[in-house]
């Protein structure tokens, strides 16, 4: 037998359910236990209350798969979703249905630089790597602090030939630790003393996929392999492991409670890429202004087939 939280008193009967096939998809919210059938149920929307009176930043409900909440161990809501469906977690048996599965080739990744740099980028063809010989055109605006680049550059990757400032980085959401800071104006002790300064407006994030690191593998000639690598957190951490797989990693950050420590390290992880990413395989730029985007879109005119130039709030993941 299921008992709730919130159950009633022993002999209070349960509302009837008016229907017993639950919905593939369910509202919650970031530091929320249960998952609601509906946006304006009143317990989702007194708990948001509660929590602006605390403090704490409620955003709006998000849509979330069923199977996701459930596998977050949410309960359903006793107000929206049990009077409808009358089904608790554990007597649910769903599966990930096919449409909603997550493909490792799907999987986007971001890289993040400042709209200056990105001149000497498309002139190289390349993303390089820190310690890529090849770079001459260091960034005329460096993100990273000169403490974070010398730790990146004795942080072995289990190779101990390998060392992470041999890798191009890219996050695996959009909302990246680091994006984050440069928001919210926090001190970071990754980013360099320019980087604090400046605004977001700023900055501009490369997307790319796994699909097209894959593509590239595929294309490269036999006497270069591209390879990549995953870090499950910052790369320059203590901490940070390398390697496991890409796609269950990201989907037990994405299905993690907001504020999680799941969720936080999938925000500071980092796909490696060895060596360089050709600036071919970038599918489209995201900027956060029309001034940007028309600045962005005079560096690729050159160019006979750029990437898409996007709008995009960055501080919406």
């Amino acid at each position: 037998m299921v008992e709730f939280r919130d159950a009633p008193q022993s002999g209070s009967p349960l509302p009837q359910p008016r229907s017993m096939t639950p919905p593939d998809k369910v509202w919650v919210t970031g530091g929320g236990e249960r998952y609601h059938a509906d946006r304006s149920c009143r317990s989702l929307l007194e708990g948001r209350g509660k929590a602006v009176e605390n403090g704490f930043v409620s955003r709006m409900g998000r849509w979330l798969a069923l199977y996701a909440a459930q596998r977050q161990e949410r309960e359903p809501c006793r107000t929206c979703y049990v009077p409808r469906f009358g089904l608790a977690p554990s007597l649910v048996e769903t599966r990930v249905p096919a449409a909603t599965r997550l493909r490792v080739d799907d999987l986007p990744i971001y890289h993040l630089t400042h709209v200056r740099n990105l001149p000497a980028i498309v002139q190289d063809k390349q993303l390089f790597a820190d310690a890529n010989l090849e770079w001459h055109a260091r960034p005329l605006v460096d993100i990273s602090s000169e403490a974070t680049r010398t730790v990146r550059r004795a942080k072995q990757v289990n190779d101990p030939s390998s060392f992470v400032a041999d890798f191009v980085p890219f996050s695996l959401t959009r909302e990246s630790g680091i994006l984050r800071s440069i928001i919210g104006r926090r001190p970071d002790p990754r980013l360099g003393r320019t980087a604090n300064l400046l605004v977001v407006n700023d900055f501009v994030r490369f997307v790319s996929s796994i699909h097209q690191l894959k593509e590239w593998r595929r294309e490269a000639s036999a006497d270069y392999a591209p390879t990549f690598i995953l870090a499950q957190g910052d790369g320059a951490h203590s901490d940070t492991r390398f390697g496991g797989r890409v796609l269950e990693f990201v989907e037990r950050g994405r299905h993690a409670a907001a504020l999680s420590v799941e969720a936080e390290r999938l925000r500071q992880a980092e796909l490696l890429v060895r060596d360089r990413f050709p600036f071919r395989r970038i599918q489209s730029i995201e900027v956060q202004n029309e001034t940007t985007r028309r600045c962005v879109l005079g560096v690729l005119a050159p160019l006979s087939d750029p990437p898409e130039v996007v709008l995009s709030r960055f501080d919406r993941p």
